[in-house]
């Protein structure tokens, strides 16, 4: 991000050209372009899936089109979870690829290939959840945002624990603490700085936060309760996720405690007090967020157990308590619980918002947008093959693009492009994606903007002086 003296520099400066009469102050945001450079991994984004039994596959957007799957290093069984971070500091992608076996292995793409696989847990399950716990999300991996340097976060016979890399080997496994009954986690960066947040679910219903500094951990605290019967049956759920507001940094976590009412708490600096979200007349068994780079908007998306897919949005104070301001039910009908077969992101420099999701019965995904005031009304893709099962967006590098890689009930892969107006049609990475009806194998990433990019005017406001 600018620096308050360069966005206050800029904002002194009334650009040049035709339509700014005498008298105007221009207000510059201070949001990063992202600016597209070679057609190389640098600037490209990265599909990661399970393309048969012992082999993941990847694909690479160039610019214009994706490449024909490539295969990456054989690993000993079918990933259920795969998990990409891409290095904001460097030509590098990191991969945590979770198996069914109960182990989780750990590699690297440095721009033209992967790297040898290494085993980081051999021991992914924790002895107290009952059900099939090989389903559970259990690994992650994430980069501090200003040095580069990576983090995985992994559960190994009972405890969770983790190691650093920085562009050579990993450092060794340290442990966080034990655990009881863990059933998830996830590793959250912070845009800027070098905190990444690791939010997890211990004892199958205690809500736990930890903050990585660059350098240690800050300590584990309780954030709220979520329902523990979504993980009694084995199957793998997500009811938590946080995001960060584009403009203060604040943090928002956003949980369900089996209610019907969906409950949040902020931190900036020390955490808020719970409070519940509007009723959307369901108990949420998965959430998203999705942030606004330019902006303290962040936006809310939940399945909940009656199968309906719910919205909200977050202006940075408060959420919105109708459907003209952005709280609505768009779906009643989705495809099943297991998976999540929807997503939301943010599209670069525009402030609009995507979310994509699979309806039961149809070969089409359908999708809307929040442009700040209003959701548009739904529409529908051209007709695949087959009904998706999963579905994970990313944003792209270019103004208003965003990119969709699905996963069907045939288990093929399939991948689309959001041009901020309009969607492509899907072009097929796969025909025979393995995995149960259980994985969770199909990840999507994009490039950060490179350190040392500089600022230029990608929106502005006129203002009047004398108001």
């Amino acid at each position: 991000m600018s620096s308050p003296d360069q966005v206050n520099q800029a904002r002194s400066r009334r650009p040049k050209g035709p339509g700014l009469p005498a008298g105007i102050i221009v207000a510059l945001s201070s949001l990063w372009a992202a600016v597209p450079v070679s057609a190389d991994r640098g600037s490209a984004v990265m599909a990661v899936f399970c393309d048969n039994d012992f082999t993941p596959g990847y694909s690479i957007w160039d610019g214009s089109a994706w490449s024909a799957a490539q295969s990456m290093p054989i690993i000993p069984n079918p990933g259920h979870h795969i998990r990409v971070a891409d290095c904001p500091t460097r030509t590098e992608t990191a991969c945590i690829y979770q198996i069914h076996e109960y182990q989780a292995y750990f590699l690297r793409f440095d721009g033209s290939s992967w790297s040898a696989i290494t085993e980081v847990s051999s021991d992914i399950s924790n002895g107290g959840l009952s059900g099939n716990q090989k389903n559970m999300q259990l690994s992650d991996v994430a980069y501090e945002q200003t040095s580069g340097d990576g983090l995985i976060a992994y559960n190994e016979s009972g405890n969770l624990k983790y190691q650093t890399f920085t562009g050579g080997g990993l450092s060794g496994e340290t442990t966080i603490i034990p655990t009881t009954d863990l059933a998830s986690l996830e590793l959250f960066a912070t845009p800027t700085g070098d905190q990444i947040y690791l939010l997890c679910a211990d004892n199958k219903s205690d809500l736990k936060v930890n903050v990585w500094d660059g350098s240690a951990w800050g300590g584990f605290t309780s954030i709220g309760t979520v329902d523990p019967a979504l993980y009694d049956s084995g199957e793998f759920r997500m009811p938590y996720f946080l995001a960060f507001e584009g403009q203060s940094g604040d943090a928002l976590v956003v949980y369900s405690d089996g209610t019907t009412t969906p409950k949040y708490r902020t931190c900036s600096g020390a955490w808020s007090g719970e409070s519940s979200m509007p009723d959307i007349e369901g108990e949420a068994h998965w959430v998203r967020l999705a942030a606004d780079p330019g902006s303290d908007t962040i936006v809310f998306v939940a399945q909940d157990h009656q199968l309906d897919l719910n919205v909200n949005v977050w202006d940075g104070s408060s959420w919105a308590t109708s459907a003209g301001s952005g709280q609505k039910e768009i779906e009643t009908s989705m495809k099943n619980g297991k998976f999540r077969a929807f997503d939301v992101t943010f599209e670069p420099v525009t402030g609009q918002a995507l979310v994509v999701w699979n309806r039961k019965d149809r070969n089409r995904f359908s999708y809307r947008t929040w442009a700040g005031s209003s959701w548009t009304s739904a529409a529908q893709s051209a007709e695949l093959i087959n009904q998706a099962y999963q579905v994970r967006l990313a944003p792209g590098s270019m103004s208003g693009e965003a990119f969709m890689l699905i996963r069907t009930d045939e288990q093929e892969i399939f991948a689309a492009r959001w041009d901020g107006s309009s969607m492509s049609g899907a072009t097929n990475l796969a025909v025979n994606s393995h995995g149960d009806g259980e994985c969770h194998n199909i990840a999507i990433v994009t490039p950060r903007v490179p350190v040392g990019a500089q600022p230029r005017i990608i929106r502005w406001t006129e203002v009047d002086p004398n108001d």
